[in-house]
């Protein structure tokens, strides 16, 4: 059999850019049509939402009864009539009403003050640790899920099939793919969307750009070679799920957002055998999140849109029973400042509310919301590490070593059941 290098697989495009219908090589076609397609079925999964530009969480889960919250923001604070009252002087942002109707129903959690030690307040290097999960790492080459999606891919490998039956994970939304996803021998699938399906393929490499990275570190050419052909393969499959998988009838929001789950709701459905599904709200650089300005005109119009498209994509998978095996996680890069500035808007700050939804969750606020008069960078100071929520989704959905994938052992979170 015909081997590509791993530099002239990169160079071939193959590793950056498959589109459907155009011409496969014949030695990864024959290797497709060799195999029946197995795929697992039932398996947990996990969906990633990027939240880009840092979301303030102040005026997400809401301290409106804090003195210190009410005298720093003077414009922006909200009152008791702002809010939906979730804790004694703590509510949900009125715009995220559905969120809290989850909440209710046991099927969304929220855990207060996730970041980390000595966070940092530039973006690409902050949301570049959240995706890495590798702060003390100036140049990460890959993403914590793009690590996971590795082990997933290793555990095929070593089945009796050939090779992968799917590829680990997929990207939908038409920036470009995310550190979270990317590992050094798997690869994830991207798309665009189910109206716009030209993919694209992602492995850690020196052709991305800003980050110097090494392809497929000590990955064998057969393995990069099997990685490719599990992602065409998953290419063509996500075509079928398109035309033949229904949303199972739910009423999704017309925003981009919500149509983006609505896919993943397909593509969950058609059972391709992916673990992991990545998306994002907010767009490239800092992101419509970055509130430095007249943050009332729009932050809550953006949780609405969260809110609208998460409850949702959560309604749409219960009532088929998919969602006891699903867990959606949401990040942003930072939190906002404490204060207000003079632009009627906030600036970057350290830690913030995170939102678990799916099956299973044991309840609906973790810890306490935090004391605003220990600041961090001018911000919420953490109270979780974020890779304690990380090692959590690991150990107790995914099934993986979190130890293997963070590089150390972190203390896990009673989040689950």
């Amino acid at each position: 059999m015909q081997f590509l290098s791993r530099r002239s697989l990169l160079q071939s495009g193959l590793a950056s850019a498959v589109v459907l219908g155009g011409e496969i090589p014949g030695f990864l076609r024959r290797t497709i049509a060799a195999e029946k397609l197995s795929l697992a079925t039932g398996d947990t999964i996990v969906v990633a939402v990027q939240l880009a530009g840092g979301n303030d969480g102040l005026n997400t889960v809401v301290p409106y009864e804090n003195d210190v919250y009410q005298r720093n923001r003077p414009t922006l604070s909200l009152k008791k009539k702002d809010v939906i009252p979730l804790q004694d002087g703590v509510g949900v942002n009125a715009h995220m009403k559905r969120v809290f109707a989850l909440m209710e129903q046991g099927q969304l959690a929220v855990i207060h003050a996730v970041g980390y030690p000595n966070p940092d307040g530039d973006h690409g290097r902050a949301m570049e640790i959240w995706q890495s999960a590798e702060p003390d790492n100036p140049h990460p080459e890959t993403g914590w899920l793009g690590r996971a999606a590795d082990r997933l891919a290793e555990w095929t490998r070593r089945s009796t099939s050939p090779i992968p039956a799917a590829t680990p994970s997929i990207f939908i939304s038409e920036i470009a793919t995310p550190l979270t996803v990317v590992g050094r021998s798997s690869v994830c699938v991207k798309a665009a969307g189910a109206e716009s399906l030209t993919l694209d393929t992602s492995l850690a490499s020196p052709e991305d750009g800003d980050r110097a990275r090494e392809s497929v570190s000590g990955a064998s050419e057969a393995s990069v070679e099997a990685a490719v052909a599990a992602s065409l393969r998953a290419a063509e499959r996500i075509a079928e799920a398109s035309r033949e998988v229904s949303s199972g009838n739910a009423a999704y929001p017309t925003t981009l957002f919500g149509r983006r789950l609505e896919f993943i709701a397909r593509l969950i459905r058609a059972e391709l055998g992916a673990r992991i599904f990545c998306t994002e709200m907010g767009g490239n650089g800092p992101g419509s999140f970055d509130t430095h300005s007249l943050q009332a005109n729009n932050h809550g119009e953006l949780l609405a849109e969260l809110s609208e498209g998460l409850a949702a994509f959560v309604t749409d998978l219960a009532r088929d029973r998919i969602l006891e095996r699903v867990l959606v996680y949401t990040y942003s890069e930072f939190g906002r400042t404490v204060r207000e500035n003079g632009r009627r808007g906030t600036d970057h700050g350290s830690a913030a509310p995170m939102f678990l939804a799916g099956g299973g969750l044991r309840q609906a606020v973790l810890g306490v919301h935090p004391d605003l008069a220990e600041m961090e960078n001018g911000g919420v100071k953490h109270a979780v590490d974020f890779r304690q929520v990380y090692a959590t989704i690991l150990e107790r959905r995914l099934a993986i070593s979190s130890q293997e994938v963070l590089g150390k052992a972190f203390q896990t979170l009673p989040i689950f059941g």
